[in-house]
């Protein structure tokens, strides 16, 4: 099935944030707000850094080694003009490839926001109110299945499992949960290959799981452990060993992100703190034929 490992960095330093950075006027009972949960590149030169914190999305301008408030700052969901837009736990960024839109994972209202950088404007486009999928979303990844038009759907870490959300109708058209018991799992990470496999971590069950929307025997789609334990390890943490497959032990997983051209992934072990690689099986980016 593949190996974990634990990796360790040549050099590590500070780009953003801390006491020691300007906090752009903001009062020292506010500065919870610069807690960073989420961070995406801009695909435009000289791709710099959007930063999700608590109840903000901000820019990071490396050149000038400034800050920009881009829309939030208090915690009562609003959208409109980034300036009246509010935000309570930006856990997830991602920018389309033009620059023009980011999508937000707004943890804290269940909403999936969308920011129009060109018009400054901010738009929840669908909220657990409406669409109870949608509970608790965490962090999303465009689908790259074959055949569907870039950038056109998500598919978002919330609640129980995974959803796969249409951006063209607004609404979720898939939903793939991890387990039946549905309000005992919580999905934290997501990621999607361009042979459409779909990864997902499960905070609960400590473990990496692959969905294959053609798999199954309607080909329905089919839910299969790719590694950890299946089921919560004793205790809260976990001893972070490698190993193959279900032998490696994870604790409280969460970001995943595709590396090597799609034959390993990143994991986040939040719980063993600590950054692991998993090789991927052969199967997971050959294209379907």
């Amino acid at each position: 099935m593949g190996r974990c490992g634990v990796w360790c960095a040549d050099r590590v330093i500070t780009l953003y944030g801390g006491v020691d950075r300007a906090l752009e006027g903001i009062s020292e009972s506010s500065r919870y707000m610069m807690y960073t949960q989420s961070v995406c590149v801009d695909p435009l030169p000289p791709n710099n850094l959007y930063v999700g914190s608590h109840a903000a999305v901000r820019y990071w301008d490396s050149d000038s080694d400034t800050v920009r408030l881009i829309a939030g700052g208090l915690v009562e969901a609003r959208n409109g003009t980034v300036a009246a837009a509010q935000f309570a736990g930006v856990t997830s960024l991602l920018c389309t490839k033009s620059g023009d839109y980011l999508y937000v994972c707004d943890h804290g209202h269940s909403q999936l926001r969308q920011i129009d950088t060109r018009t400054c404007t901010v738009t929840t486009l669908a909220c657990a109110k409406t669409q109870r999928d949608l509970s608790s979303l965490f962090s999303a990844v465009f689908d790259r299945s074959p055949g569907v038009k870039p950038e056109s759907a998500l598919w978002i870490a919330s609640g129980p499992g995974i959803v796969r959300f249409d951006l063209t109708t607004q609404s979720v058209v898939a939903t793939v949960p991890v387990t039946p018991k549905h309000q005992k799992y919580w999905t934290r990470g997501v990621a999607c290959t361009t042979s459409g496999h779909v990864l997902m971590s499960c905070r609960r069950t400590d473990s990496i799981y692959v969905f294959d929307p053609k798999g199954g025997p309607k080909r329905t789609g089919s839910l299969t452990l790719l590694a950890g334990g299946g089921s919560p390890v004793s205790g809260h943490w976990a001893d972070g060993e490698g190993g193959a497959g279900k032998a490696a032990r994870f604790s409280c997983p969460s970001a995943l992100v595709l590396m090597d051209h799609e034959r390993s992934v990143y994991v986040a072990d939040r719980g063993n703190s600590r950054i692991r690689q998993m090789t991927l099986p052969h199967r997971f980016f050959a294209p379907h034929l």
